[in-house]
């Protein structure tokens, strides 16, 4: 009862992750056409994870890590499906930046959930580990195959609208059920 939430949350952003990794990389070889900014909607993605640590070591976040990573995620496909408001490609930037930001304090938290799970689970903590590994491989299995089918349907940029729709329907109902 406790794992799934985590379990889900964990796939989710292992799917937006993928989504970056494949569809992104795209989508900002066909920016980049346009304008030199263009080639930076991958790095400003990437760039957060580099400093927020950081930051978030100073938080100190003990209680309520879930709700917060639920949040977070919930944040995350916001951002997302901010992505097909207008077509300014600064816009674009700025919202893969912020997306950036959150999943990179999101991750943390729900690694310290797994962390919380496992000292509560004693000896079959192992079990824990395995899951939470497989969880990861999982999103980079579907992931790209999703990411793929829907940019085939919808276009690049509006993969990750259609990414933040599911990622927001399913945090929302992590966040009622948690």
């Amino acid at each position: 009862v406790h794992v799934w939430p985590v379990l889900l949350a964990s796939v989710m952003m292992g799917i937006i992750d993928a989504t970056y990794w494949t569809t992104g990389t795209v989508l900002s070889d066909n920016l980049a056409r346009t304008n030199f900014w263009g080639s930076m909607f991958l790095p400003f993605y990437m760039l957060p994870p580099v400093f927020m640590g950081l930051i978030l070591a100073k938080w100190g976040v003990y209680k309520g890590k879930k709700k917060l990573a639920e949040i977070f995620l919930l944040l995350s496909g916001v951002l997302l499906a901010c992505l097909g408001i207008g077509e300014s490609l600064f816009l674009m930037l700025f919202l893969s930046l912020m997306v950036g930001v959150v999943l990179s304090i999101a991750w943390p938290l729900v690694d310290a959930v797994y962390s919380d799970l496992m000292v509560r689970m004693g000896k079959e903590r192992k079990h824990m580990v395995g899951l939470s590994s497989s969880t990861v491989s999982l999103a980079y299995i579907v992931g790209p195959i999703t990411a793929g089918f829907i940019a085939s349907k919808v276009g690049e940029r509006m993969t990750f609208v259609v990414i933040g729709m599911l990622v927001i329907v399913v945090s929302l109902v992590l966040f009622l059920v948690t």
